[in-house]
């Protein structure tokens, strides 16, 4: 993503479903594992061909229960926190600060901070959020907005401020919040569920196309990958059974068309494959 910045700003409605995608998969990390990313930046966030965003590069993470390792200097300091440079203690809430930063950047194409940022940000930044600045800054978001050609109703300044508050408790309190308060204004489960539809249709193809080719091993590896996100589709059951009869592994065969059967009793392929194979008419 670090790429599109350097040349251009981000469309809106593009920019909103990025930051709408990293909260759903960080919201795993911080909820289910209490994981801090501590260095979230365009550089960490890759954007496949089908728009979907991952987080990557989590070597500067740690649990909230382990607390943090002392790193002089750690992470990209223009989208680090305030508390980073106070050495307090980080949560999910620091993190949504450097989604704040990273919306705001995708939008204008420059950083929320009232300087030209130089070669000596650290030190730019430590005296602006030690004397405590950043508070004017989200005040002026929170009234004026970023754009008001592409944010009429300022909700996007809001957001931003909402991010970027000085204090962490007066940030949106977790990924999932800050997910629905965009999907509440913006209506963006629908978007990425398109998405997921072209994501899901473009994989499938691809596998298609790899058992056309013979190549199996391929095919097995990206198919595996789709039975963990939707294992109640038959239709994928189905296609991995024929991938095995083309490799000769009967019972494998028979065991994922009964799969493919218990999660839909009524489709008819794997039902007519069994009913063939059971046969004798492999």
């Amino acid at each position: 993503m670090a790429a599109v910045l350097r040349s251009e700003t981000v469309d809106v409605k593009k920019a909103l479903n990025i930051i709408y995608q990293v909260c759903k998969g960080l919201n795993f990390a911080s909820r289910e594992r209490e994981i801090v990313h501590r260095d979230l930046k365009p550089d960490n966030i890759l954007i496949a061909e089908d728009g979907q965003a991952k987080v990557t590069d989590f070597g500067l993470a740690y649990t909230v229960a382990q607390g943090a390792v002392e790193i002089e200097r750690a992470g990209s300091w223009v989208y680090a926190p305030p508390e980073r440079f106070k050495k307090e203690a980080e949560d999910a809430r620091s993190d949504i600060y450097s989604l704040g930063v990273i919306l705001y950047q995708m939008l204008t194409g420059e950083f929320p901070y009232p300087f030209e940022v130089n070669k000596d940000i650290y030190q730019q930044l430590l005296e602006f959020h030690t004397q405590d600045m950043l508070k004017s800054v989200v005040e002026d978001l929170e009234r004026n907005g970023t754009d008001p050609f592409i944010d009429p109703e300022n909700n996007i300044g809001r957001i931003i401020g909402s991010c970027m508050h000085p204090r962490r408790t007066d940030r949106y309190d977790s990924f999932k919040h800050l997910q629905e308060v965009l999907d509440a204004i913006f209506d963006l489960r629908s978007t990425e569920e398109n998405q997921e539809n072209i994501s899901f249709d473009t994989t499938l193809n691809r596998i298609l196309s790899l058992s056309r080719l013979g190549k199996y091993d391929k095919a097995l590896r990206a198919l595996d990958q789709l039975l963990i996100m939707y294992p109640g589709e038959a239709m994928l059951w189905v296609e991995a059974a024929k991938i095995y009869a083309q490799l000769r592994q009967q019972e494998v065969t028979n065991a994922l068309l009964r799969q493919a059967l218990a999660v839909n009793p009524e489709y008819s392929e794997a039902l007519e494959m069994l009913k063939k194979r059971e046969n004798g008419h492999v």
